[in-house]
């Protein structure tokens, strides 16, 4: 997967904190329940919401500084109903 910066998220990173981890799937209390333990100790850099291309998405910092992003997918979205 490859994604823009979050923001505040600079060209400058430290060795270890230069990947993010992603999950993406229409599992939403499962996720919610990822998001909701990993954000604990940590710093939520963008709540999971609504987004424009019809998911929920978050990213978040862990306790241990790693980079988490979530994708929680919309089965009703135009772009998925063609599929």
């Amino acid at each position: 997967m490859a994604a823009d910066s979050v923001p505040g998220m600079g060209p400058d990173t430290i060795f270890g904190n230069n990947i993010s981890l992603a999950f993406t799937g229409p599992e939403e209390d499962l996720f919610r329940g990822w998001f909701d333990t990993l954000a604990d100790g940590g710093q939520v850099v963008m709540p999971l919401e609504q987004q424009v291309w019809g998911d929920l998405y978050g990213a978040l910092v862990d306790k241990f500084g790693m980079t988490w992003m979530f994708n929680i997918e919309n089965k009703d979205a135009p772009a998925r109903q063609a599929n």
